[in-house]
């Protein structure tokens, strides 16, 4: 049998892991809105249809809002279930320490608030059995946690493995590309997108135009290989 791993550096290693998760994943958002927007733009300038754009924008809100709730986990609660005793131990602790009644009112304001919020993230943790979570919380105290279940080992590896996938998918993706590429490479990335969608096909321009002022189809396929498609925030503003 196997050297159990420390519980303290498991915690802080998750702790540590859940911080670059924050880290990509407001790289990757902020990359996801720059090209949505500029794709907005190309779509505007080169007055073309597109059904999944020029589609009904309230059904793709509701799609979004659709898939959004769709990907959201159920977190079952289990306030009244039976918690393994580390973990009614640990909780306990960080009451003691947290709970707003136990709070001495000569703190200072902002460390009152600190431990409220830690206590209102410990007892949503153990209601819903996010035992990784609530050690967290006990961790950020200074409190010890003792005497875990063989579970809780299972629990932590998977935590780790889950965060590790889901940064290195974040770090392969389109939008962690986009964010760390200088313009150049950037328009090359939009024009390729053009391409895909057929805005720049020479039989397709015409047909595929929006209505202009009279028979005004849209930009020319010459007008389009000069212009720059890529729009930066200070010609937006």
């Amino acid at each position: 049998m196997g050297k159990k791993p420390n519980i303290k550096k498991e915690i802080v290693l998750i702790k540590y892991l859940k911080e670059e998760h924050s880290e990509c994943k407001l790289v990757c958002e902020t990359a996801k809105r720059e090209i949505e927007e500029s794709i907005r733009h190309a779509h505007f300038d080169l007055n073309v249809y597109d059904e999944s754009l020029d589609s009904s924008g309230q059904k793709a809100k509701q799609e979004k809002c659709k898939i959004e709730e769709d990907d959201l986990p159920d977190k079952e609660d289990t306030s009244k279930s039976v918690h393994p005793p580390w973990a009614k131990k640990t909780f306990r602790n960080i009451a003691r320490m947290t709970h707003p009644d136990k709070v001495p009112e000569r703190l200072d304001d902002t460390i009152k608030k600190k431990f409220v919020e830690s206590y209102q993230k410990a007892k949503q943790s153990i209601d819903v059995a996010d035992y990784v979570e609530l050690a967290l919380v006990a961790i950020d105290l200074g409190i010890d946690i003792e005497q875990v279940d063989p579970h809780f080992y299972k629990l932590l590896e998977e935590k780790k493995n889950e965060l590790s996938s889901s940064i290195n998918a974040m770090k392969s993706s389109m939008y962690w590309i986009w964010a760390h590429t200088d313009d150049q490479k950037k328009e090359e990335m939009l024009r390729e997108f053009v391409k895909e969608r057929g805005w720049s096909a020479a039989s397709k321009q015409r047909s595929k135009s929006r209505k202009g002022p009279g028979n005004h189809p849209g930009k020319s396929l010459t007008q389009m290989k000069k212009m720059k498609i890529l729009k930066k925030k200070s010609e937006n503003s």
